[in-house]
């Protein structure tokens, strides 16, 4: 009777293969002003609407890339791996940063939460106002770059 130890067995380098040969992507998911929540894809042809859609639909890994443009509502990272990113990111255009604002419009709690639980998330590129609150609530392991937090209620940002 021969005995096959883990590494030695014939099944092992196909298995081994295989686990190394399964390549998971992250997307690239838009948000726009000229979007639409309920026909959107994500791809740049078909941007949603809101940037909470695209994070609900979003997985481990992906960028939420948002165009310039007001867009009212608060948001929450689900306690997903993340980046939710700003034009300001790509251009490096200061009126890109001025410009791409999300307005808790006073409603209840915090205009951003993110919940950076495992590996690290970002939230960069903003300007964050109007949160009831605060601005930005922050659990866990979290990158904040790049943003205006003014003009709310509460603390700007807790951690």
């Amino acid at each position: 009777m021969k005995i096959f130890t883990a590494f030695s067995h014939p099944i092992f380098p196909i298995v081994l293969l295989t686990v190394f040969s399964l390549k998971i992507e992250a997307r690239v998911i838009n948000v726009s002003k000229s979007g639409n929540d309920n026909t959107a894809t994500g791809e740049t042809s078909k941007p949603f609407l809101t940037i909470q859609k695209a994070i609900d639909l979003a997985a481990n890994g992906d960028t939420v890339l948002v165009a310039v443009g007001t867009y009212n509502e608060g948001i929450d990272f689900k306690s997903k791996r993340l980046f939710v990113l700003g034009k300001f990111h790509i251009s490096k255009d200061s009126v890109d940063l001025k410009t791409t604002v999300i307005d808790g419009a006073g409603l209840d709690g915090y205009v951003a939460v993110i919940n950076g639980i495992g590996e690290k998330s970002e939230l960069n590129g903003f300007l964050i106002v109007n949160g009831k609150e605060g601005g930005i609530h922050v659990i866990g392991n979290v990158q904040l770059k790049n943003l205006l937090v003014r003009e709310n209620k509460g603390n700007g940002i807790t951690i």
